[in-house]
């Protein structure tokens, strides 16, 4: 029958070229979406996307976590959570923020904060 396996025959399945999701150290992402989900009840769900100034913002917020994890202070008072589980998730806004913000908006905060420097997007030179 071409139906019947043979309990012995191994499977095969082409995921080589896929991303290894099983490299993220292990318990470190619950934290990161409950960070995640305390933002969605306070604001909304995906608020983040449309906060004026928001690389700025976020790169400044992400900074803010770091630093008060360094200081010793394991958790954000706000929420209990840690501290760099916030700064991850201000990473990540940021990592999304780089690929589909207006061009000119990053073009305009890169400047800002690195005056006369050349940033490449897409691809694209930035002065």
């Amino acid at each position: 029958m071409s139906g019947d396996h043979n309990a012995n025959q191994k499977g095969i399945k082409f995921d080589s070229d896929k991303p290894r999701w099983s490299l993220i150290p292990e318990g470190t992402m619950e934290e990161v979406v409950q960070v995640l989900e305390y933002g969605a009840r306070k604001y909304a769900p995906d608020n983040w996307k449309h906060v004026p100034e928001a690389t700025a913002r976020y790169y400044d917020a992400a900074m803010r976590h770091i630093d008060a994890w360094w200081r010793g202070e394991a958790e954000d008072g706000e929420t209990g959570r840690s501290h760099l589980a916030h700064a991850i998730c201000c990473l990540m806004f940021l990592q999304w923020l780089e690929k589909n913000q207006n061009e000119e908006e990053f073009r305009t905060w890169v400047e800002k904060i690195t005056p006369g420097t050349w940033v490449e997007v897409d691809g694209k030179e930035f002065k």
